[in-house]
């Protein structure tokens, strides 16, 4: 069974469709991540999954985690709600825990610039 959770407290069992499209993502990301996709019966492929439904139904994506200067990834787990948001074009704005300071997503250039501390959005996700 594959879950996302929808709201606090409310568990909504995914479709057939929903799974292939939250796969989907998840693949794609791994790709840019250089990650093998985790299965979506395991904890973390369930986890990542959710995520994706998260980024998914936000007008921003606000994170928490450490920017690799080599590559420009965010690390750990953050990074695949991070890829996934960049692939659907969502402002993202990662406090980068190791610089201790905010960092925004410059899709047209592909780069992350320092920001001033963001503003939420209507609908944002933290991850």
């Amino acid at each position: 069974m594959n879950f996302s959770k929808k709201s606090p407290g409310k568990r909504i069992k995914l479709t057939n469709k929903q799974l292939v499209e939250a796969t989907e993502a998840v693949e794609s990301a791994a790709d840019v991540l250089g990650k093998k996709a985790p299965r979506p019966d395991k904890a973390v492929g369930k986890l990542i999954r959710r995520n994706y439904f998260q980024v998914k139904n936000a007008d921003g994506v606000f994170a928490l985690g450490k920017i690799d200067k080599k590559t420009g990834h965010v690390e750990g787990g953050t990074g695949w709600s991070v890829e996934m948001a960049k692939k659907m074009n969502k402002p993202i704005h990662v406090f980068d825990s190791a610089e201790k300071r905010w960092n925004l997503w410059n899709k047209k250039v592909k780069k992350w610039e320092i920001e001033e501390t963001p503003k939420l959005t209507k609908r944002p996700t933290v991850i």
